[in-house]
């Protein structure tokens, strides 16, 4: 069973879900009121036969009638906004909360499996170095800190209900069809040809290839070596933001000339940010591409997942490519 399949990754995981194991094997609990951006996606899960029930996660139950029969829970929904507060994204925390509670002891024995989100874990200081699981959680935002609320409600609810959790917290996300996040605002930009995507920005930046994080998920919901365990979800790959905003400006045929601002300015500029009563008022997404604050260690979950990671050069290809629509999931949601 999953929420979230409207979302940009879901349909990527229900595709993959039905093709290892059929299309009966899936029920996925879709919000009665569905956001336009997501009518596509619905379309396309309807087309693959899988079977869609309404809820509202913002009321217990969240779903009436008889409850669908399950063996793991993968829950996916989610307000990903980082510019509202917390108040604003209750559906993150009230929502998780009332998911577990109306399946309740229904859950016995089985898997819940959660993403979360780098922005969970953040920092409240320059950074030393990647965030690794033991990294102490200081999230920024309103979506941040949601986010790391409903991985504590996950935490504190599976064991009372007798069931094994695994949270994969998602870097950024790329691929055909993006809906938004670091790769789609500098594609936006590169194409306007506006000059923040010439910039050499020096912060270094996770992600992931979306195709690629649907099969990690669905492997880790399924083996033990998921139970009761956090991961960091990249490729492991390390470019700088403005080494990436200019390989998408290649991609998509916007050669232009870079602004290449000196070390030592960055230098004073990262110090900068993080000084009292100047950090409150650095937008976030802009202190993120100045600095390394949400470059994550991955290798955890390498070590373990046995497939294989699609490396940046071949996603860019395949996300802007002549055949970038030639997978059916980025054809249909196009």
């Amino acid at each position: 069973m999953l929420t979230g399949g409207t979302g940009y990754l879901g349909p990527w995981l229900v595709r993959e879900i039905v093709r290892q194991f059929g299309q009966e094997s899936l029920v996925c609990l879709i919000p009665r009121l569905l956001p336009a951006i997501e009518e596509k996606s619905l379309a396309y899960l309807q087309s693959l036969g899988v079977r869609c029930l309404e809820c509202e996660l913002m009321e217990y139950p969240i779903l009436a009638g008889e409850l669908p029969a399950f063996d793991v829970l993968i829950h996916m929904a989610a307000n990903t906004r980082t510019d509202l507060p917390e108040r604003a994204l209750q559906v993150n925390t009230v929502g998780t909360a009332n998911l577990l509670e109306t399946f309740g002891h229904a859950l016995r024995n089985k898997r819940v499996v959660f993403t979360s989100t780098s922005a969970a874990v953040d920092r409240d200081r320059p950074p030393q170095g990647p965030l690794t699981e033991e990294s102490p959680c200081r999230p920024r935002t309103g979506y941040g800190k949601t986010k790391l609320k409903a991985e504590k409600i996950v935490q504190e609810k599976c064991p009372q209900y007798g069931c094994d959790y695994t949270i994969l917290r998602l870097t950024t996300l790329y691929g055909p069809g993006m809906r938004g996040g670091l790769f789609h605002v500098f594609t936006t930009w590169a194409n306007q040809g506006h000059f923040l995507s010439r910039i050499n920005w020096p912060g270094r930046a996770s992600f992931i290839f979306v195709e690629d994080a649907a099969r990690i998920l669905l492997w880790f919901a399924l083996t033990e070596a998921g139970k009761n365990q956090i991961y960091f979800v990249c490729s492991g790959e390390v470019y700088t933001v403005g080494r990436l905003a200019e390989q998408i400006g290649e991609k998509i045929g916007q050669k232009v000339s870079r602004i290449y601002l000196p070390g030592w300015l960055w230098g004073w500029v990262q110090r900068l940010i993080w000084l009292p009563g100047i950090k409150q008022l650095i937008p976030w997404r802009l202190a993120n591409v100045i600095d390394d604050s949400l470059l994550c260690d991955s290798s955890r979950m390498r070590a373990l997942y046995p497939g294989t990671l699609t490396p940046l050069q071949v996603g860019l290809e395949r996300t802007f490519g002549l055949d970038a629509y030639a997978d059916e999931v980025a054809r249909t949601l196009a």
